[in-house]
């Protein structure tokens, strides 16, 4: 297998440069928030563990993206890993409406809970960084809770799947 060299022209480097970034397979998370006008939710896929002990998470999002302010002002936010079968949300937090409704979220304290999620952790924010074009943002994670299942997963630019064979749905 060859590899294709980085193109001279800035605009055909930065394509090929995300085309390189998306044969990284990852899992979807929507990130909540709470906001003065209420909680808002955006689709994230670059979330990774930092440490155990501490129990530390961390993700990052583009300082020229709408919600920006808001997450990278939140005290407490929330990470929810989502399903296989949950693409539909995977896309309206990533290209919809990012408002909460009472129907997506649970009954519960600290920052917005969504529903029927593989994961759930609700973190209180450690660090910042600016970092480049994105903020990233260090999270304590003080409670979490898992579901078995599969996993949304976004490789190339697509949605698929991925679950652990003999595991209970």
């Amino acid at each position: 297998m060859s590899l294709e060299p980085v193109p001279d022209d800035l605009v055909a480097a930065s394509r090929a440069y995300r085309r390189t970034l998306g044969t990284f397979a990852t899992g979807v998370c929507v990130m909540t928030a709470s906001t003065p006008d209420g909680g808002i939710g955006l689709t994230a896929n670059s979330f990774a563990s930092v440490s155990l002990n501490p129990r530390l998470i961390l993700w990052s999002i583009a300082r020229d993206a709408e919600r920006h302010a808001a997450f990278a002002s939140a005290e407490r936010f929330g990470v929810h890993v989502l399903g296989a079968d949950d693409r539909a949300r995977a896309e309206r937090f990533a290209f919809g409406d990012a408002r909460l409704a009472p129907d997506d979220l649970t009954d519960a304290e600290g920052a917005p809970r969504l529903r029927d999620v593989l994961a759930r952790l609700e973190c209180v924010t450690h660090e910042r960084h600016e970092v480049g074009d994105h903020t990233v943002i260090i999270g304590r994670v003080v409670d979490f809770q898992g579901e078995p299942g599969p996993a949304l997963t976004y490789f190339r630019g697509g949605f698929g799947r991925l679950g652990v064979e003999g595991e209970q749905a």
